[in-house]
């Protein structure tokens, strides 16, 4: 074998190992890159959340709200839905345990109180509130059914 083959089999195997580098940190980058925008949305969604908790009122009783409060109630439901349909619409590859391992507990805490609960029924029934907050494969994730009666509320 010659000197000339040699060197391309030297070069060849050195593209090789450069090639499955590559790939290496490409595949560990996109890995972080994930793990970067799931904490990105996470922060992102408790934000969202944390600026209507402020405005929600004693929403743990059933007194009425205030119509400021009732316009948080009702933002914060809009807001439970985009976090189920983020996680598990949009980006369930990524996005998905966000919900199962916190949002979705946090939402069913939500319709725990009477509070957000009779806003949420309400949203439901009346009709006018959107598609998003009636979406039975929403309220189906949580574990709820909106407008029935509950053993605390008897």
């Amino acid at each position: 074998m010659e000197i000339i083959q040699y060197v391309s089999v030297a070069i060849a195997f050195a593209s090789f190992v450069v090639a499955g580098s590559a790939l290496y940190l490409g595949i560990r980058n996109n890995q972080r890159a994930e793990e970067v925008a799931r904490v990105q949305t996470f922060l992102e969604m408790r934000h969202n959340f944390l600026s209507i908790y402020a405005e929600l009122g004693d929403f743990l009783s059933a007194n009425a709200p205030n119509e400021e409060e009732r316009r948080a109630r009702e933002a914060y439901w809009h807001n439970a839905y985009n976090q189920w349909y983020v996680s598990k619409k949009l980006g369930a590859k990524v996005f998905d345990d966000l919900w199962d391992g916190f949002f979705r507990d946090a939402t069913r805490s939500g319709y725990g109180t009477a509070g957000l609960r009779a806003t949420l029924d309400k949203m439901v029934h009346d009709g006018g509130a959107g598609y998003a907050v009636r979406s039975a494969e929403f309220h189906d994730d949580i574990g709820i059914d909106p407008g029935q009666k509950h053993a605390r509320d008897q």
